[in-house]
């Protein structure tokens, strides 16, 4: 992976890097309405204009670039994310749209703080929201999608990056697409990709068209540099998809298995992972291996019934969930 710190570095060094991953001038990416997408921002303890981008997948587990830990969020805004100040600053969102961040959760590589890790990228999850009581489980999730480089899709991109145009550090939820899918790698895992992003677009998800199944983590603007583009974390980079599989059963002992009504993207063979999810709840109950944590994700699941077998735990972490025959 020396290839890819060396890129890394070299990166670093580039002047006016907040404005390096504008692909093809000027900047399209366009302001998204008030949304219930779980697309958030982090922010730090002192509210501070530091910020990174952040969504949920359908386990209720967060993602992220591994990088932005480094200015130490402690807080997750998502939902209804205000406009900034006439000056720049960041405003606060209301307290129904904050959620503490659960820092002993949090799982992160970063090639520059880590000189073992390999890879930018972060999972974490967050704790209830200080007036509901609630964690954000009314916000719809992105899915792992296990197409690696689909051939002749577009791409979009959701996230916080600074504002260009007003010159503020952010503004709200903000979305770009290309029609030109991702191109070839400078290295294994990571996706090069020309939708528009700017600083602080750093953790946004990479989606294929006009779907919400994500193929990437966005941690670099580059296509200013020259250089391959702007880049972003496979999803199905091997030590994520463990991490991210994992993380919801703690330090429980149990195995993870996943549902999904969609079932696995390109009708590869369920395995029960979050990128091969089974389709039903009864297929998920009879895996083999004791105890389980059964996580159902949003959709529609006609059953009539099925049996809870000893040592299972079953878990709805996101709403929009339907079980009828």
């Amino acid at each position: 992976m020396r290839t890819l710190l060396c890129l890394l570095s070299s990166l670093a060094l580039v002047p006016g890097i907040a404005t390096a991953g504008i692909c093809d001038p000027p900047d399209n990416r366009v302001q998204v309405a008030k949304t219930n997408l779980a697309v958030g921002r982090l922010r730090d303890k002192f509210f501070s204009n530091e910020n990174c981008s952040s969504w949920m997948a359908t386990n209720g587990v967060w993602i992220t670039a591994g990088h932005c830990f480094a200015f130490e969020p402690t807080l997750l805004e998502v939902g209804n994310v205000p406009n900034s100040l006439p000056d720049g600053t960041l405003a606060r969102a209301h307290e129904l749209d904050r959620y503490p961040i659960d820092l002993g959760s949090v799982v992160r590589r970063d090639p520059e703080d880590d000189a073992t890790a390999r890879y930018d990228w972060a999972i974490f999850q967050v704790g209830p929201n200080a007036i509901t009581g609630e964690p954000p489980k009314h916000l719809v999730p992105m899915r792992i999608s296990n197409v690696q480089y689909p051939v002749g899709t577009g791409v979009a991109v959701y996230g916080y990056g600074y504002n260009l145009t007003q010159r503020t550090w952010t503004s709200t939820l903000q979305m770009a697409r290309s029609v030109t899918g991702p191109g070839a790698a400078p290295v294994p895992n990571v996706v090069v990709h020309v939708v528009d992003t700017t600083k602080y677009n750093s953790g946004s998800p990479l989606l294929l068209g006009d779907t919400l199944l994500a193929i990437g983590i966005h941690f670099y603007g580059a296509c200013k540099i020259p250089g391959p583009g702007n880049l972003a974390t496979s999803v199905l980079l091997p030590e994520f998809l463990e991490a991210l599989n994992d993380l919801p059963a703690g330090k429980s002992g149990r195995k993870v298995v996943n549902v999904d009504f969609n079932g696995p993207v390109d009708g590869q063979s369920s395995t029960g992972r979050i990128d091969a999810p089974y389709k039903t709840i009864q297929q998920a109950l009879l895996f083999q291996r004791r105890p389980i944590m059964v996580i159902v994700a949003p959709g529609q699941y006609r059953e009539t019934s099925w049996s809870m077998v000893t040592d299972t735990l079953l878990a709805m972490p996101v709403n929009d969930i339907s079980i009828a025959p």
